[in-house]
């Protein structure tokens, strides 16, 4: 009897294990391949941003960079714009003086001819000797007074005739004290104040006029009722009276400053220099009151007094004769000339005679 044989089944239970581990073994291997490739993924996608970023940052500092470029670009065609205006203008400007010179040559030409004649023509004039209208102290001295200003329409003199202006010295002014007033008027000193009053006046142009306000312990307009007038000093016949009332004067007194730069502010408000002749530091004041002798400081009180009745943004030019015993005063008077725009000097003992 023939044996049977056994069937064989190809899907057993076996071959089905089999299949799933290794199916099993697959899937597992495909999760830990998908998770790296996923950590790959993120960290190239980490270093694409940050390469971005700082793509964007160059690429924001090469935009500044350009636009300042552009900038700095745009400045310098202006200016060179700029420049070429200017550089046309002044060419322009030089062919508009050389035509100007050439023209001025020609005028020349014509004026030098003209002149020529007019000389001829000077010459032929009989000479007259006209004296000018103010004497004029020692003639070649006339420029002596070097950065004096003689600006302004309107110059008023302030004249000391106390007594201290007849002495370089307080023992001569008190030895004249005694003699009688012809002999003070002829005094070394006061004939040089005169003089220097006539010296300027002479130095006065032609549209300038001058008045001239005396002062001891008052302060008074040397010509009687003229406060509201101003003399050409061109005018013969008016500078010859105002040279002789002052040359009449006797000096004496003290001197109050402070009365008189209030009384040049009340009756010349029209003033633009003022010119003042003294020889040393006020004696009297009217806001200072002072019981005895006064000594310097009271005199540099009763200055500082006297300099607020002074007429505002006037300059002062003070002609100092300088008095022996008061040393304060050149430094004083020199402080008043800066601070108003003036000017001090001092002059030889022999000017303007000599």
């Amino acid at each position: 009897m023939a044996v049977k044989r056994r069937s064989f089944e190809v899907f057993s239970l076996s071959f089905l294990d089999c299949i799933c581990c290794g199916f099993g073994a697959m899937l597992l291997l495909f999760v830990l391949t998908i998770g790296k490739h996923a950590d790959a993924r993120a960290s190239i996608v980490s270093h694409i941003e940050e390469t971005i970023s700082r793509l964007e940052q160059d690429i924001t500092k090469e935009t500044a960079a350009t636009a300042a470029l552009r900038d700095a670009i745009l400045g310098r065609d202006r200016r060179i714009a700029e420049e070429r205006a200017t550089e046309e203008s002044r060419r322009k400007s030089l062919t508009e003086l050389q035509d100007q010179l050439a023209l001025m040559l020609q005028e020349k030409s014509t004026m030098k001819e003209e002149l020529e004649r007019l000389l001829a023509q000077k010459k032929e004039i009989p000479k007259v000797e006209e004296p000018p209208p103010v004497p004029i102290p020692n003639v070649q001295r006339r420029q002596y007074l070097t950065g004096f200003n003689f600006e302004g329409k309107s110059m008023l003199f302030i004249v000391e005739i106390s007594g201290g202006m007849l002495g370089y010295t307080i023992d001569e002014a008190i030895a004249y004290t005694g003699k009688t007033d012809e002999e003070k008027r002829q005094s070394p000193k006061w004939r040089q104040v005169v003089k220097s009053v006539q010296w300027v006046m002479a130095n006065l142009g032609d549209g300038q006029a001058y008045q001239i306000l005396v002062f001891n312990n008052e302060a008074r307009p040397l010509v009687p009722d003229s406060e509201n007038e101003w003399f050409d000093p061109l005018d013969r016949k008016q500078t010859a009276e105002v040279l002789r009332l002052l040359g009449e004067i006797t000096p004496g007194g003290g001197a109050n400053l402070e009365r008189a730069f209030a009384t040049a502010r009340e009756k010349f408000p029209l003033t633009e220099t003022i010119v003042l002749l003294t020889d040393s530091l006020p004696t009297l004041s009217d806001s200072i009151p002072v019981s005895g002798a006064t000594d310097d400081r009271d005199r540099e009180r009763m200055f500082r007094a006297a300099l607020r009745e002074l007429p505002r943004k006037t300059p002062v030019n003070t002609i100092l004769y300088p008095m022996s015993g008061d040393p304060a005063a050149a430094f004083l008077f020199w402080q008043l000339a800066d601070a108003s725009g003036g000017s001090l000097i001092s002059p030889a003992r022999g000017w303007p005679d000599t």
